[in-house]
């Protein structure tokens, strides 16, 4: 059996949690089955401002959305407050609910932020990097978030809500470039400029430079990990970037056409024979002398007829 507010393992048969000193009249699970959601758990509904921010956010209007923002930041902070106060009488569910919007409020906020440096700061190769990433840990954060309703509020939910939310935590990091340069698509990334590792596949790294750049658009590129290693920070981790099995393809290669000549003629028999007299031919009539004869009707040296 687990407790269903603090989730560790009690004995079987047990009045009370060993751990926190839960009573387990109704509370108490065991390790297959979901977990109780009492009346005092937080539920989407508390969170549907943020809901509302996101898809202003995703509507592409950035006065629309920083004004939608500030309209929204006081009940959050009210939010916060109140469960604060009830914290400690929620489950492990509504914990980790609570927690996960709270990160998912932070990332709209950072989007929000580097989308104003982008509108109007001169760096704007640092802010759509900002922005890139705080995109990636809201889709992450989501994702967690998703995983937790998917599992209605269960051990392994939770479990997988927490991965979730590692793996994103620690892909999200800011790395340093530690060696004189880093090159990165045909750029050079000087000594402690920040950088940031997207994905890995396939012994590389996907790089995206988080610092300002001479364009608008920040540097990006492949970098082979054995040198992202040796002049960074970073460190590959097979647990963070799982990779899928390579595909192996049997194609069959296409035959070259052949061609078959076949020559039958009596002159290039004779010719190739062991008695042709290479490399002298002699022609079919050899026993008759070779004249050229003009074509039929045309004797232009022809004798004109006799007078009579």
């Amino acid at each position: 059996m687990y407790c269903n507010k603090c989730g560790k393992e009690i004995p079987d048969n047990s009045n009370f949690c060993n751990w926190c000193g839960n009573a387990l009249s109704a509370t108490a699970q065991s390790s297959g089955e979901t977990g109780v959601i009492t009346g005092k758990d937080c539920t989407l509904a508390d969170y549907h401002y943020i809901s509302q921010l996101e898809q202003v956010v995703n509507a592409g209007n950035y006065e629309n959305a920083s004004r939608e923002a500030r309209r929204l930041r006081p009940e959050h902070d009210r939010r916060i407050v109140e469960a604060t106060n009830q914290y400690s009488s929620y489950s492990l569910y509504g914990r980790k609910l609570h927690d996960l919007h709270v990160k998912k409020f932070n990332a709209l906020e950072n989007y929000l932020d580097a989308w104003r440096d982008q509108e109007r700061s001169i760096n704007r190769a640092s802010a759509r990097a900002a922005m890139a990433r705080a995109q990636y840990v809201l889709s992450g954060t989501n994702e967690a978030i998703d995983a937790l309703l998917t599992g209605a509020g269960s051990f392994a939910s939770i479990a997988k809500a927490e991965e979730i939310e590692k793996r994103v935590q620690k892909n999200s990091y800011t790395h340093r470039v530690t060696s004189k340069y880093l090159l990165v698509d045909n750029h050079r990334l000087k000594t402690n400029e920040p950088l940031w590792v997207i994905e890995v596949a396939a012994g590389h790294a996907m790089v995206l430079h988080m610092g300002s750049g001479g364009s608008s658009s920040p540097i990006s590129g492949w970098v082979s990990i054995s040198d992202l290693e040796k002049r960074s920070t970073w460190r590959y981790d097979a647990s963070l970037y799982p990779q899928s099995p390579g595909t192996v393809v049997y194609k069959k290669l296409p035959s070259p056409p052949v061609r078959v000549v076949i020559v039958d003629d009596s002159y290039y028999r004779w010719r190739f024979s062991m008695f042709s007299g290479w490399p002298h031919y002699r022609s079919h009539r050899s026993h008759r002398p070779t004249r050229h004869r003009s074509p039929p009707f045309s004797r232009p040296h022809k004798r004109p007829p006799r007078r009579r």
